[in-house]
């Protein structure tokens, strides 16, 4: 029997929700939410292929509540469509590029509504064909390795392991040690899509194999968090060294420098070593400009909000909800904020319970 797919419907009128369930109830398995509270705590045991979310609501309001989906699980596929009233050109532009999949404007039509649930429902089937989903503990780990080290793709992984995930961006097949080992040890799920990486990989290099061996390649530790360092020769679009610093696969800092024709191999490694050494300390007085700020103002709302997500990805409960402890002296009454508390108390109470058995 083929199940259904399941969307959520978002919004304090009643009225509404009535419009939407009876439209979609036919087609889809449909769940109704008068605030985003309630929802968000319903979505941490299950994920649905489209929210339809009110903008302007008490409480939480969309804008929020679409922020906060995203911080959660940023590896699912759920799509959001925004209905609101709202009817502001720069706004909705705003809302589009950063959380929602499409925006209708309210009162709308239902055979529109109904042509972009399904085209949107369409996109997560898609989206969902890209992707390769293992469950690891009946999986050929070192098959899994293999085509995660291929150098002609990059790849998007997230390892999942009951509540906890760790999203990681792999370039040109390039596996850390810790990440390898990850993968080998995991009884968990692992999910990752991949792309071809650009064409200047098939093209010769015009410096001697000795050059080409010169790469540096170093670590930054911040608390839990390491930003790695790496310097090689790049030949594409022009032959230049390139010193790239990365923070759980985003590319936070880059420096470049152009190889000129006939230029020494000795002058080349010199340079290599000097580009490294640049973005080395560039990105430690960064750190130290941000821990002096830090220490000189205390940590404001938004780092601890962050940092808890962080903790929480991880399966670091307890640590988080420390954080978001702390975070709610600062803004006692932020309601996404109590969402979270929520949500992870009851992580903890649930886990407390399975132990005592």
């Amino acid at each position: 029997m083929e199940v259904k797919e399941l969307v959520y419907c978002i919004d304090d009128s009643e009225d509404v929700l009535f419009f939407l369930e009876s439209l979609l109830k036919d087609s889809y398995r449909v769940k109704c939410f008068s605030s985003a509270k309630t929802a968000l705590i319903e979505l941490d045991s299950e994920e649905p292929e489209v929210i339809i979310c009110d903008v302007m609501m008490p409480e939480i309001d969309g804008i929020e509540f679409a922020k906060n989906y995203r911080e959660l699980y940023s590896y699912r596929d759920t799509v959001i469509i925004f209905l609101s009233s709202v009817d502001d050109p720069e706004k909705i532009s705003s809302l589009l590029a950063d959380y929602a999949y499409d925006y209708l404007i309210k009162p709308v039509s239902e055979k529109v509504l109904s042509v972009k649930i399904e085209k949107a429902i369409e996109y997560v089937k898609q989206k969902r064909k890209s992707k390769i989903s293992i469950d690891l503990a009946n999986s050929d780990r070192e098959k899994i390795l293999k085509i995660l080290s291929n150098e002609f793709y990059n790849t998007q992984l997230t390892l999942v392991n009951n509540d906890m995930y760790e999203t990681y961006q792999i370039s040109e097949g390039k596996l850390s040690e810790e990440l390898n080992a990850k993968i080998l040890n995991s009884a968990g799920k692992i999910i990752f899509s991949q792309s071809p990486v650009g064409s200047d990989k098939l093209y010769k290099k015009s410096i001697s194999s000795s050059v080409k061996m010169k790469g540096l390649l170093s670590k930054i530790n911040i608390k839990d968090k390491v930003i790695t360092i790496q310097t090689e020769v790049a030949n594409y679009p022009y032959l230049h060294i390139q010193s790239i610093a990365d923070l759980g696969g985003k590319i936070i800092d880059k420096l470049t420098k152009k190889i000129e024709d006939g230029l020494e191999d000795a002058k080349v490694i010199k340079d290599i070593e000097e580009l490294h050494r640049s973005l080395e300390n560039k990105i430690k007085e960064k750190i130290t400009a941000k821990i002096s700020e830090n220490k000189k103002d205390g940590k404001d709302f938004n780092v601890l909000l962050e940092e808890g997500f962080e903790l929480y990805r991880t399966g670091h409960y307890k640590e988080a909800l420390e954080l978001w402890l702390e975070a709610k002296k600062i803004k006692p009454d932020d309601k996404i904020l109590d969402v979270n508390i929520d949500i992870l108390q009851k992580k903890l109470d649930k886990i407390t319970n399975q132990s005592s058995y």
